[in-house]
């Protein structure tokens, strides 16, 4: 709709625009001009910028991604663990006639009940590689 509006103060000048309403539901001006001056289109103002969320998805897929890489790097370890203190508990394995001689390996073992034992009761033992809480997992305590 084209309005004209006769202002006064502006030297008895005539000013035309129409009415539009914006995103928003207000009413404003567009394609004002006053008679007999020429046309000049007003500029838009560019759109704001987006905000680039994309760097913070990417920070928190690669978090999640690193902690599921330590909990499956980590879980035979824990597996482990929790299965070797089932034993402990449920069943007191009975060690008479082993002791402490200075065994350090695996290959120095004779059984899997010895190699426990010197887990369990000997210091300087170097038979869990993988501190999973069993011992010579490849040679005698493969289960």
């Amino acid at each position: 709709m084209m309005v004209y509006v006769f202002f006064p103060f502006l030297n008895g000048n005539v000013i035309y625009f129409s009415v539009v309403k914006d995103k928003s539901g207000k009413k404003k001006a567009v394609n004002a001009k006053i008679e007999g001056v020429s046309v000049k289109t007003s500029r838009q103002r560019a759109p704001k910028p987006k905000k680039n969320t994309l760097k913070p998805t990417i920070f928190i897929i690669v978090l999640i991604i690193g902690a599921g890489l330590y909990a499956y790097k980590t879980y035979p370890t824990w597996t482990g663990q929790i299965k070797m203190a089932i034993q402990n508990v449920f069943s007191e394995e009975d060690f008479t006639g082993y002791s402490c001689q200075g065994k350090q390996y695996c290959s120095q073992m004779t059984s899997c009940k010895e190699a426990r034992f010197y887990l369990k009761n000997c210091p300087n033992v170097k038979i869990d590689g993988d501190n999973d809480g069993v011992p010579c997992e490849e040679q005698w305590c493969n289960q």
